[in-house]
């Protein structure tokens, strides 16, 4: 039962291992979509996180982390850090606002040193400082609200709008060439866009886009089918079936093998005791150290030639031979009854030290002897070889004496 259940789990193990990627449980690059808290963009190639990604799920120069308040930032080179809004893998772009709330458009982030550029082109904008300047319907007023204050605005016209049509109570502060998308959306951010490597036809058909192995730091770039998103088709479905029935199987199994080992351990137990209730009172002496110095006469005498005075020869040859001429073991008990069970073990025990294998009873005939009166059992032959024995009954190997044993029933 052991054996199978060891089978039936390591089986288990190897058809799971064998079809883990059917279900989404295995990338074949080892990188799995990322993100900086709940809300934050997810993150996949190229970019990778930090301390969550290992640096090959990535490209150089698309490294992100996360904040302190779970919110995702880009480091731009000689720059400094930006927060990450979004970010589009299908268009390829990302959009970043400033950590301090406040992008001077002025201020045009020079991104030679990375491998994203704006997206849009430059414009030539006109800048204005009003102050009672309220928002007008003119879509090409741009309010820059982080280079105001509560006592005047700072708008931005295109340069090659006429000055007519420049906002009241404005005086003209100076001209400068921004991005049109720095106040993308109504917002104080910045819209950027990459190039290479290039995943939009890959992301867009919905598979997932990773590095080549061996890439020198090219736009070079493999598109795999994404498993993790793919719908699971009839072989994976008839998969997952065999596996759930194999599972719930392994477990009735497992759970019949725990049932039936509590079962098996409590019948021994239950065995045991009953033995040891039947057989208490042939359990062993126990002698105390006192004892056996009274029993030796101060450890004067050798135990078998002191206590009857006998001459110095094998304990259990001593008895044997006091079986074989019909005499009493000379051993002294209180009670009678006690003298029997000695004899009967003395019997029992000659029976169980005879020389060839052969000739000794099993466990079942000798518990059948013990359990038995005593009186029908036949002295064994002679377990020892000795020139003074006078029993000349010795059984030849290969054969079993004959023992007469008295039937007891289980219910005694």
């Amino acid at each position: 039962m052991e054996n199978s259940l060891q089978l039936s789990t390591i089986l288990f193990c190897f058809v799971l291992l064998a079809n883990a990627s059917e279900f989404g449980g295995l990338e074949p690059d080892g990188c799995k979509e990322a993100r900086c808290g709940n809300d934050g963009p997810t993150i996949q190639f190229p970019f990778w996180l930090k301390d969550q990604q290992p640096e090959h799920c990535g490209f150089p120069g698309f490294e992100l982390s996360c904040a302190e308040d779970d919110r995702t930032m880009l480091e731009l080179p000689h720059l400094g850090k930006f927060y990450v809004d979004s970010i589009s893998y299908t268009w390829q772009l990302i959009d970043l606002y400033d950590p301090d709330g406040c992008n001077d458009p002025r201020l045009v982030p020079n991104l030679t040193s990375s491998p994203f550029a704006f997206y849009g082109y430059l414009s030539n904008y006109t800048f204005f400082n009003c102050s009672t300047y309220q928002d007008s319907s003119w879509a090409d007023v741009m309010r820059i609200r982080c280079l105001s204050t509560h006592h005047y605005q700072i708008v931005a016209i295109r340069s090659y709008e006429e000055a007519s049509y420049a906002p009241q109570s404005c005086w003209k502060m100076y001209d400068s060439k921004i991005n049109p998308f720095w106040n993308y959306d109504g917002r104080d951010q910045i819209l950027l866009r990459w190039n290479s490597p290039n995943c939009t036809i890959c992301y867009a058909d919905g598979n997932k886009c990773i590095r080549a192995k061996g890439n020198t730091g090219t736009s070079e770039t493999l598109c795999l089918p994404n498993i993790s998103k793919q719908k699971r088709g009839p072989r994976a479905k008839l998969i997952g079936s065999l596996l759930g029935s194999f599972l719930l199987v392994l477990v009735f199994i497992g759970l019949y093998y725990i049932f039936r080992s509590n079962r098996l351990e409590k019948e021994s137990q239950v065995k045991i005791e009953k033995f040891l209730q039947d057989y208490r009172a042939l359990k062993p002496t126990r002698y105390t150290y006192s004892d056996i110095k009274r029993i030796t006469n101060q450890f004067k005498d050798k135990l078998g030639q002191g206590v009857e005075n006998t001459s110095q020869v094998y304990f259990p040859e001593w008895i044997y031979n006091q079986l074989d001429h019909g005499e009493d073991p000379g051993i002294q008990l209180e009670e009678e009854r006690h003298a029997k069970i000695a004899k009967k073990l003395a019997i029992v025990g000659l029976w169980c030290i005879q020389w060839y294998p052969v000739n000794r009873p099993s466990m079942k005939i000798v518990v059948q002897m013990l359990e038995g009166e005593g009186d029908d059992l036949k002295i064994p032959p002679n377990p020892f070889e000795s020139t003074h024995s006078t029993n000349q009954s010795l059984i030849a190997p290969g054969r079993r004496s004959h023992i007469t044993l008295s039937v007891i029933s289980e219910s005694e």
